[in-house]
């Protein structure tokens, strides 16, 4: 007698072993809806040991990008894994680049529908990278996609730090333009890579920043001058703002290759204007433990 595979059926599986809900009904309908005998193929698999590392911090890694033929189009992908160790392992860096090149050939830049989609025809993204935690011994991640499509009139240029020979890719950033040419994109993309911009101009800041920096900026102002008064302290606070703004947006930003001109200068004497910019940094932002 053949078992229904129901959605009760693949949540108790899921219970028992916190693997995905598509595993899950993919093992019951294996054992014939066999709870105990679904359990052990997953545990043979290795996807069971695979799911019990994914608590674990996974701040190393590498960032890989992937182009057209024409240039018109750039995907990016950061992957995660604990240490860097594994992030030099080739089989990390062959399904990194699988991965960001099915980025720009499904347009699929969102995480939860790209892990469904089939890797090369056979299993999909998820099932690749379970398979591979199980291989590697470490916790993979997914972090962060990105894709940049250049419209008419619009130019590309993108940076990619580190990487080389047995080496993986720190950073990896993608500038488009309206007006200027490939060089002067990548020059700004090379830019980015180098000093971390976080906008592009300080109108891009989001107000809530704004006001938390403000707040910071002024406890810590009224710590070195609790002599002045509020008017003062308002003034000093206006131009430690100013200039930290103007430290992460890339318009205000001095030139990395001319100390004498500023990125908006620079846009300017080439009659350019950056529309997009796109940047990751390995393990930006995860606290190490």
């Amino acid at each position: 007698m053949t078992i229904v595979i129901n959605a009760g059926l693949v949540k108790t599986l899921r219970d028992k072993t916190n693997v995905s809900m598509m595993e899950c009904k993919h093992a019951l309908q294996k054992t014939n809806g066999n709870i105990e005998e679904a359990i052990d193929l997953l545990r043979k698999s290795g996807i069971a040991a695979a799911v019990k590392k994914q608590s674990r911090v996974a701040a190393e890694g590498l960032v890989v990008l992937s182009s057209n033929k024409d240039k018109t189009q750039v995907a990016i992908l950061e992957i995660n894994c604990e240490t860097d160790f594994v992030a030099k392992n080739s089989k990390l860096l062959d399904f990194a680049n699988k991965v960001v090149n099915l980025i720009l050939a499904t347009k699929i830049f969102e995480l939860d529908n790209l892990i469904q989609q089939k890797l090369n025809n056979q299993e999909t993204v998820e099932e690749a990278r379970l398979t591979l935690v199980s291989q590697l011994g470490e916790n993979i991640v997914l972090r962060r996609i990105d894709l940049c499509t250049a419209e008419q009139g619009q130019v590309l240029g993108s940076y990619v730090h580190g990487g080389g020979v047995g080496l993986p890719a720190k950073i990896v950033s993608v500038i488009c333009l309206e007006g200027g040419n490939a060089d002067l994109a990548r020059d700004i993309a090379m830019h980015a890579a180098a000093m971390r911009p976080e906008y592009i101009t300080i109108v891009d800041v989001p107000a809530a920043r704004l006001k938390k920096e403000e707040e910071i900026f002024m406890e810590q102002t009224k710590l070195n001058n609790s002599d002045k008064p509020e008017d003062i302290l308002k003034k000093i606070v206006a131009g430690r703002v100013a200039k930290f703004f103007k430290e992460i947006t890339l318009l205000d930003q001095v030139f990395v290759k001319d100390s004498e001109i500023t990125i908006a200068k620079l846009l300017a004497k080439n009659n350019a204007k950056v529309i997009k910019m796109l940047r990751l940094e390995v393990g930006e932002g995860i606290e190490k433990k």
